[in-house]
């Protein structure tokens, strides 16, 4: 999600499209969200905050927002602890697939619920390209994305602030 977002014009940049034309619904947990925006931040991307608030505005308005419960599910150990809410948010979202490239998560496939898939397999198994998809997508940094049906309400925990001076659709994302 975080290559999709930066890199709008980079080999991910159909899952933008996608999610944009609503043929995929992300995912998003209140710590997926906080894993994004601190990751948005890193130096490396050279993002000025008004540029990393746009990017947020064109992501999370598309996203399904799942409220991990106190007790969450049980995961499949993972080489890396941060890692973990995006097993959970797969988990607890019913994602159809979790598509990531971290090499942690990878490694996990065939041991969770759903399928943990590489941004390749996924164009393959879900058509992107050809616009047959009909999922939803949770999405984290990784980048890593959980896709999920969409008959689940939406629980609202990010909470997006128009800017009355601002163009249309340029938001700030704010933790409730």
């Amino acid at each position: 999600m975080l290559s999709a977002l930066v890199f709008a014009g980079g080999r991910l940049a159909p899952l933008r499209l996608a999610w944009q034309a609503q043929r995929l619904l992300p995912l998003v947990s209140r710590a997926t969200a906080a894993e994004l925006i601190r990751t948005l931040a890193y130096p490396k991307f050279k993002l000025a905050a008004h540029e990393q608030e746009e990017l947020l505005a064109d992501y999370l308005p598309y996203c399904k927002t799942v409220r991990i419960p106190a007790l969450p599910p049980a995961t499949p150990p993972c080489r890396d602890a941060f890692d973990v809410i995006f097993l959970e948010l797969a988990l607890t979202g019913k994602a159809d697939a979790l598509v990531t490239g971290d090499k942690d998560l990878l490694s996990l496939a065939g041991k969770l619920a759903c399928p943990i898939l590489s941004a390749e397999q996924f164009f393959h198994s879900f058509d992107i390209d050809g616009w047959s998809l009909a999922q939803s997508i949770a999405v984290s940094p990784a980048p890593t994305f959980a896709f999920s049906n969409r008959s689940a309400p939406q629980v609202v925990e990010i909470q997006l602030v128009k800017y009355p001076d601002q163009p249309r659709g340029r938001c700030r994302a704010a933790n409730r």
